[in-house]
């Protein structure tokens, strides 16, 4: 049974076409823009300052969405980054940040 899947697996990686397919796949990425480069996601860094895309952890849940700033996001985008930092369980590990957006928790963390 081993050696029936390591033989297909190794059939898989090894077949012509399969390469074929991933260097078209990787060729088309090569054109998406990456998040840098996104004008959307520029302005949003732009005009927010902090290099994150999530909405921030708030502590007053009764406030309105009319009432929240640009501040207000700001302090909430940190107040979830940092409580993301509590969370590891010491400095040094190695993290993966899955989503990483435009990499402003993951440069937080490497602190």
């Amino acid at each position: 049974m081993k050696k029936h899947l390591l033989k297909n697996t190794a059939f898989t990686f090894c077949n012509p076409l399969n390469f074929y397919r991933a260097y078209v796949y990787a060729k088309k990425q090569r054109h998406i823009s990456r998040t840098r480069e996104d004008p959307q996601l520029r302005f949003y860094a732009d005009v927010l300052g902090t290099d994150m895309l999530h909405y921030g952890y708030f502590e007053n849940t009764d406030i309105s969405g009319a009432e929240i700033s640009l501040r207000d996001i700001e302090t909430a985008q940190m107040a979830y980054a940092e409580k993301i930092a509590g969370l590891v369980p010491s400095p040094g590990l190695e993290i993966l940040d899955v989503g990483a957006g435009m990499g402003g928790l993951g440069n937080l963390l490497c602190q």
